[in-house]
């Protein structure tokens, strides 16, 4: 995976860490969706809404680096600085709030529009807004703006989605059953430093941002970075795997990685489905009960 996919990946997965807005998302729908099922619909219409504002963000931001006229070496040093500099903007507090151009953005934090829509608008707003989670954008961004086409900053920014979407719902899932301290760690402790104040969820994300930054800058962003396989093994896995893919035809493999993805998602939904009827189930059984004990 390329760098950038990565980075993007795990900075959608700390924007929701962020100490401004943390944990609001899987609060939402922990108590918005009454079963896991509708829990994955809403999920399903709060990925479309980010992809919605974030792929056409990516593939513009990608357009404007690759009409700049500098050279690879040169846009790597400058986004190292850049990322940098982000880095320290998130560990002291700082930001900025795109979302805030949105002409939807009050419908969708008010969720006027009913759970599907209201999480669709939520989504649309979600990827670009937040004071706090502002410089991870901008990180990420950054790295996009070094993608080399317009898919590839569009599919950078689709990883950054799946990596926000994924530990909202996952939390949500689990929200009710998850303690009060746990979930106060994860939204950071504050401290001083002299006159400053700091949180220590946003000095690790920072942190995280800024060792990027610097291995952009000392290795011409990534490039002369020690390999982790050797060039000859990755060759060698390359010309398998090309021979493997000529010999398949091209609409073997999507096909299969599409159906299998709505299978595990089919199974699920019906699993959760099924243990939320069942929980609905006992809870009717024991009001049913106690009634009965109230009219003896």
């Amino acid at each position: 995976m390329d760098a950038g996919y990565f980075v993007a990946l795990i900075g959608g997965m700390l924007s929701i860490f962020s100490p401004c807005s943390a944990l609001l998302l899987p609060s939402f729908f922990a108590y918005t969706a009454t079963s896991r099922g509708k829990l994955s619909l809403m999920g399903t219409a709060f990925f479309v809404g980010l992809l919605v504002t974030m792929v056409p963000l990516g593939m513009g931001v990608a357009w404007v680096g690759n009409a700049l006229p500098l050279t690879q070496q040169e846009m790597m040093r400058a986004s190292g600085w850049l990322i940098i500099v982000l880095g320290l903007v998130q560990i002291f507090g700082g930001g900025f709030d795109l979302g805030r151009f949105l002409p939807w953005r009050d419908k969708a934090q008010t969720h006027q529009a009913g759970p599907m829509v209201g999480s669709f608008l939520l989504g649309t707003v979600s990827g670009v807004a937040g004071f706090c989670t502002g410089p991870i954008l901008g990180a990420i961004l950054t790295f996009v703006m070094n993608s080399s086409s317009v898919w590839a900053g569009a599919a950078m920014m689709a990883v950054y989605s799946l990596g926000l979407m994924l530990p909202v719902l996952v939390l949500a899932a689990f929200w009710r059953k998850l303690s009060p301290t746990f979930l106060a760690k994860l939204r950071g402790k504050t401290f001083s430093v002299g006159k400053l104040q700091l949180n220590t969820a946003a000095l690790i994300i920072g942190l995280v941002f800024v060792s990027v930054g610097v291995l952009m800058v000392l290795t011409d962003g990534f490039l002369t970075a020690p390999e982790l396989i050797s060039t000859a093994s990755i060759q060698s896995i390359w010309t398998w795997a090309s021979g493997v893919e000529s010999a398949l035809p091209g609409w073997l493999m999507p096909t299969v990685l599409t159906l299998a993805a709505l299978a595990v998602w089919f199974w699920f939904t019906a699993r959760y489905s099924k243990a939320d009827d069942d929980e609905a189930d006992a809870d009717d059984d024991a009001q049913d009960s106690v009634a009965a004990d109230h009219r003896s």
